[in-house]
């Protein structure tokens, strides 16, 4: 019950999130040094004195991708981050920073590797020590830390980057060789939105392109490339100059190759079983290729299909019931077979109802119903159909 309990509020919280991806904000009011996690935004931050400085720090592993993203917002502050090493607090590893030209202001985008476990420090400045001003910086891990919506071949969602130093994540899974097109169109006037197609097998941006928006207008782009290898890969959004907020249109689509097949649901036979004989129902489950890799459940009622449990954007069309628990708590037992597992290259697996012979003689007449969910990062994505079995 607290499992599935559990699965129901993520996808209902990560559905709400696909409108816009939650985006968390850390004060620079508080005591300095300040912790700051991935994912996170500065908010309030300013440089006042000219020669002030802010102190950040988080937490970070080794291997880390990580991308650091600043956005001056008065003119003429050059803003400098100094970042240090959990061992080396005498020499930063790094000093990026920008040159605002004249009653401007500048941004930049800085993205390494980290080599050690442990806290690191970021020191915020003016690169001259002699403007003050408002400045927003943006911490984050590629891949992400939090859960993010999924986008399949034929689907369009709409986001928001907001701030300006957001970045927006998306994930899908792909076959080595298919080639498929992503095409982004901007909503808001002079956003420059930007389109990254990274790896997560390799840790590598494998595709990207971006467009510039027109004073008072917006653009869109769209391009097509062969997925390098089989498996997971993130759509990485963003403002190019991390100096705009606004909406976006992304649509991704399998042109050629292994593309997602249509999901033919779950099928069950034979439809009943006589008490005295006992036998099995056989299960073929087809969430379709856009779901392969996926972790998959197969969940019984005895209490019906209507109205059903939502999960997010998908109902499961099971009532609860005692044995809903059982299904749910305890797959892979006794007449469960094959009831949870990895879906093939083809979104498919196998499993089964096993029934032995004269068992509980009682239940003669009633039904089960059985229906399967796939499950994305940390929610429920795919619920198929209910099939029905009845004991004789």
């Amino acid at each position: 019950m607290r499992y599935l309990r559990t699965t129901v509020a993520v996808a209902t919280i990560v559905s709400m999130a696909q409108a816009q991806q939650p985006e968390s904000p850390v004060s620079c009011s508080l005591t300095q040094p300040i912790q700051i996690v991935y994912g996170q935004h500065t908010s309030g931050c300013s440089i006042s004195p000219a020669t002030n400085l802010d102190l950040f720090r988080f937490q970070g592993k080794a291997g880390d991708q990580v991308r650091l993203r600043v956005a001056g917002q008065s003119n003429d502050l050059d803003p400098r981050v100094d970042i240090y090493s959990p061992t080396n607090t005498k020499t930063p590893i790094a000093s990026p920073s920008c040159s605002a030209p004249s009653w401007g202001t500048c941004t930049f985008q800085h993205a390494w590797t980290l080599k050690q476990t442990g806290t690191y420090t970021l020191v915020v400045s003016d690169n001259g020590n002699d403007n003050s001003g408002n400045y927003q910086l943006q911490l984050e891990r590629i891949p992400p830390v939090i859960p993010v919506p999924g986008i399949k071949s034929g689907q369009t969602v709409k986001d928001v980057i907001s701030p300006s130093t957001d970045i927006d994540y998306f994930v899908f899974n792909g076959v080595a060789k298919d080639l498929v097109q992503f095409a982004v169109q901007g909503l808001t006037n002079n956003l420059d939105p930007v389109l990254e197609i990274w790896d997560a097998t390799t840790a590598t941006t494998v595709a990207s392109k971006s467009c510039s928006a027109p004073s008072w207008g917006t653009c869109t782009f769209n391009f097509s490339f062969n997925l390098p290898s089989t498996g997971r890969y993130y759509a990485i959004v963003y403002d190019s100059g991390a100096d705009n907020t606004g909406s976006y249109n992304l649509s991704a689509t399998c042109l050629l190759g292994t593309c997602p097949t249509t999901p033919k649901g779950l099928v069950g036979t034979p439809p009943q079983i006589v008490i005295n004989d006992g036998g099995r129902q056989d299960f073929v489950l087809d969430a379709g290729s856009g779901h392969a890799g996926s972790v998959y459940l197969l969940i019984g009622s005895m209490r019906g299909t209507l109205p059903g449990i939502p999960l997010g954007n998908v109902t499961l069309p099971l009532n609860f019931d005692p044995y809903l628990l059982l299904t749910v708590g305890t797959p892979n037992t006794g007449f469960l077979v094959n009831t949870v597992g990895i879906l093939d290259a083809r979104g498919t697996a196998k499993a089964a109802f096993v029934w032995p012979k004269a068992f509980l003689p009682q239940l003669r007449g009633r039904e089960f119903h059985h229906s399967f969910v796939t499950f994305g990062p940390h929610t429920v994505n795919f619920a198929s159909n209910a099939v029905s079995l009845r004991l004789q």
